[in-house]
């Protein structure tokens, strides 16, 4: 939950405030508070963010210095990737690792029983095992929202959850609104490796993403034909 909550407010410091010293120097403090948690999950939100921070300078530097970005850009996107691999790799060989691939299949294991409206809240969360339509399955939703959604809710809150989140990235492309875009991304990330469902940060992120879907469509246009 440290890591969780410390790359949510790295990420909104970065994304959006982060032009003066004092923001900047937040950004430092979450970044050392963060490495300090020893998480893979926060490692690879932080390492998504720097190359995010680094694309953004790019694209307003002249076009020989852009070139040459690019270039390296293209360098730091495949060392990054893997880095990444190997954080992964390392992370799946621990218990942790392992007890996260288990909710993904449990999780998956319960969806299948109630595909549509899934199988009631907090249905699976009980330690070991927990009988779901006369079968016996083990618990999960313990460390990830995905499994958690998937198995609670199935389809009926998974489907626009998903399609609000996607619609939001499809949008963020056509209009270059890369903050939103690097902002949703990241959502849609941590649902899968973080579980707070629960919590008001979810609904907070959720909300945020949907409502910016409902702006004005026409004002969108013009953006996009100005850009």
């Amino acid at each position: 939950m440290a890591a969780l909550n410390f790359l949510v407010a790295l990420a909104f410091n970065m994304i959006f405030l982060n032009k003066t010293k004092l923001a900047k120097f937040k950004s430092f403090i979450l970044i050392i508070a963060g490495l300090m948690t020893i998480s893979t999950t926060m490692y690879i939100g932080i390492l998504a963010l720097l190359i995010y921070r680094f694309f953004e300078k790019t694209a307003r530097a002249n076009k020989y210095i852009s070139l040459i970005k690019f270039i390296f850009i293209i360098i730091l996107f495949v060392i990054s990737a893997v880095i990444v691999n190997s954080l992964i790799n390392s992370k799946l060989q621990t218990g942790s690792g392992i007890d996260r691939s288990s909710d993904y299949i449990n999780g998956i294991n319960a969806w299948i029983n109630h595909p549509i409206m899934g199988n009631g809240l907090n249905a699976g969360i009980n330690e070991g095992t927990t009988i779901i339509n006369g079968e016996v399955i083990g618990h999960y939703g313990f460390s990830s929202s995905f499994s958690q959604l998937l198995g609670d809710s199935g389809l009926f809150l998974v489907v626009p959850i998903f399609l609000s989140i996607l619609e939001t990235i499809r949008k963020s492309i056509f209009i270059k609104e890369w903050k939103i875009l690097i902002l949703s991304i990241l959502f849609m990330y941590l649902v899968f490796v973080s579980i707070f469902t629960t919590t008001y940060l979810f609904m907070y992120l959720l909300i945020f993403i949907v409502m910016w879907n409902f702006s004005d469509i026409s004002e969108l246009n013009r953006k996009a034909h100005l850009e």
